[in-house]
């Protein structure tokens, strides 16, 4: 089990934001009717209704792809895994090749993670590789984790480009990775760089090819960049 442990103001942030919350709703608590209770008395502006309804539909999940961990479990008889609506995973390998937009990757440290090696998009491939591809993410789950992921088209950047045969920068389109580093000092795990991948816009899958350009990031304290 992981040990949390909360900071004073990590307390404090929490007490101030819970008194707030309380002492706004003791003085709204009395509404002169229903009407009033559920349209606010009409005195909220559009771009407040507009926010509020904007932070109901945002969550991680539309920050973060979702993953399903290849794993054989055994759900009750009612039970489906999320937005797959499938009860077993045997049941994924009927999917048409259509509806396979969905990308199967190694998980954690592995040498098939290097040069996306270990990553099938199911969408390009035939049944006849879909299935054994996911029967043995499934098997060595124990051994190597596998995840599921929905697939993600990306879309492209601009960025100059060093040409050594013209001898000048020159701007070009690519599909971008961006590979934050942490490095942990003590307790205390700070953001110190990245590195960001500049592919080619005809590769579908991105990574350290050859083709592509690598370029270090740093991060600057206090400019939020």
């Amino acid at each position: 089990m992981m040990n949390v442990k909360l900071s004073f103001l990590d307390l404090a942030v929490m007490a101030v934001y819970l008194v707030v919350i309380v002492v706004w709703g003791l003085l709204h608590a009395k509404r002169k009717s229903a009407r009033d209770y559920f349209l606010g008395g009409k005195g909220m502006s559009w771009q407040v209704v507009g926010l509020s309804m904007f932070a109901t539909v945002v969550s991680s999940s539309a920050l973060v792809p979702r993953a399903w961990p290849l794993r054989s479990v055994d759900l009750p008889p009612e039970a489906v895994l999320p937005e797959l609506e499938i009860h077993r995973w045997e049941e994924l390998e009927n999917f048409s090749q259509r509806a396979r937009e969905l990308v199967i990757k190694v998980s954690g440290f592995s040498p098939r993670a290097w040069g996306s090696r270990g990553v099938t998009v199911g969408s390009d491939q035939p049944k006849e590789k879909w299935v054994p591809a996911l029967r043995e993410a499934l098997a060595e789950w124990p051994t190597q984790p596998h995840l599921l992921q929905r697939f993600a088209r990306l879309g492209t950047v601009s960025h100059p480009v060093w040409n050594e045969v013209t001898g000048e920068n020159e701007e070009s389109r690519w599909r971008l990775r961006l590979c934050p580093y942490y490095l942990v000092t003590g307790d205390k795990v700070d953001l110190k760089g990245g590195l960001a991948t500049l592919c080619p816009v005809d590769k579908k899958l991105i990574h350290g090819m050859e083709d592509a350009v690598l370029v270090p990031l740093s991060s600057e304290s206090g400019t939020g960049r």
